[in-house]
């Protein structure tokens, strides 16, 4: 975090003062709001059915998104107006300056602030939002300008943790997502194969592997150098991640997905495909019982790596070497370039076995507890089940 801008949060949290509200009688007559949907690439699918909720419940005018440019994909079916923002790293940069401006003079009755932002960031967003309430989930109670914190369990499904705002807004959640629409309509193909990891070494093994298993893998990358570097060892297999429209009209014609927590993430979670999450480092993510989406957590035990698949009330370990932790236990005269691929090699070949059991009819699985008696239960705090 810039030292500018925790300076700024600083001293904007100082001197702030939030307003005086009798909470129970406001949350009955409020009209306005303004929400800050999840940004966090991947994960922005997963705060629709509650954004959809509240202009479903309070009306497309009353309501208004703030919208990060790079998202804006997810949510321009929504009926409501949206204001658009750029990235931003400084209170004295272009693109917050812009966002200062756009809210300008704008006041509403409540701000939303549903991302896991830093609590520095947290200021950022709140100070130049004017409400009588600012909410947020899982922010820090001492922040002076959040009024109302609502705190979630971390074992609750992705979609429920974003849903605990309903309750507080007196907003009823609707089953049906408002005008959705799927994209171009392409014939699906049993053999195409998603895949966007970040590691590209471990991506590029994983779509060798599959390409000479039969299989008709498609990488999709992010960067303008990464992806012209990764075409000219692959050719045609590969494809942007943004922009998104193109990316999810591609992703319509595969038959599952091998991803990261990223938008891909978020396009099998709104297309239904069969979906295997390969969980980073200190990462976590819960789905709900009726996602096609199963967990790779890799989980450090020393030298030894393991990875948990959590499916239907059963537990089963699977070898995994995480190559973000690889290049530390390196041979002596082992340049770090050969290590990285050694591992990427490593970690995509004992997924081999997990990944042909999830192309060859997986049932959609439901996340469970693991059953009593496991051995280690290694994965538990990365993908607890929320009650």
């Amino acid at each position: 975090m810039p030292f500018l801008l925790r300076k700024y949060a600083h001293m904007k949290k100082w001197f702030y003062r939030s307003p005086s509200v009798h909470f129970t009688n406001f949350l009955r007559s409020y009209k306005t709001v303004l929400i800050h949907p999840i940004m966090e690439p991947g994960r922005e699918a997963f705060s629709l059915q509650a954004v959809e909720s509240i202009v479903g419940c309070k009306g497309k005018t009353n309501v208004e998104l703030l919208v990060n440019r790079k998202s804006e994909f997810f949510f321009k079916n929504i009926p409501s107006r949206k204001i658009v923002y750029e990235d931003f790293v400084s209170p004295l940069s272009s693109p917050y300056k812009d966002l200062r401006k756009a809210l300008a003079g704008k006041k509403y009755d409540i701000y939303l602030e549903m991302n896991r932002f830093s609590d520095e960031m947290l200021t950022m967003f709140g100070v130049i939002a004017q409400s009588k309430i600012h909410m947020c989930l899982d922010g820090s109670k001492e922040n002076p300008i959040y009024n109302l914190v609502i705190t979630v369990d971390e074992s609750y499904a992705e979609v429920d943790r974003n849903n605990a705002v309903l309750k507080a807004l007196g907003v009823k959640k609707i089953k049906k997502k408002i005008g959705w629409k799927k994209g171009i309509l392409q014939k699906k193909t049993y053999k195409k194969i998603g895949i966007s990891i970040e590691n590209s070494t471990f991506a590029l093994s994983l779509f060798s592997i599959l390409k000479k298993g039969n299989h008709d893998p498609i990488l999709f990358v992010t960067g303008t150098k990464r992806l012209e570097k990764i075409r000219k060892k692959i050719g045609n297999g590969v494809v942007p991640l943004y922009p998104l429209d193109n990316a999810y009209n591609v992703c319509l014609s595969c038959a599952s997905l091998i991803t990261s927590i990223n938008p891909l993430l978020s396009f099998g979670f709104l297309q239904q495909k069969k979906t295997l999450l390969v969980l980073d480092q200190k990462k976590t993510f819960c789905p709900q019982e009726d996602h096609s989406i199963e967990i790779l957590a890799p989980e450090s035990l020393e030298l030894a790596q393991r990875a948990v698949i959590w499916r239907a009330g059963e537990v089963r370990v699977v070898p995994v070497v995480p190559v973000a932790e690889y290049s530390g236990e390196l041979r002596k005269g082992t340049r770090p370039a050969e290590a990285d691929e050694r591992a990427g090699r490593e970690a995509a070949q004992r997924l081999v076995g997990v990944i042909e059991e999830l192309l060859h009819g997986w049932d959609a699985p439901r996340v469970a507890e693991a059953p009593q008696g496991v051995e280690g239960d290694p994965a538990h705090a990365e993908v607890g089940v929320g009650e």
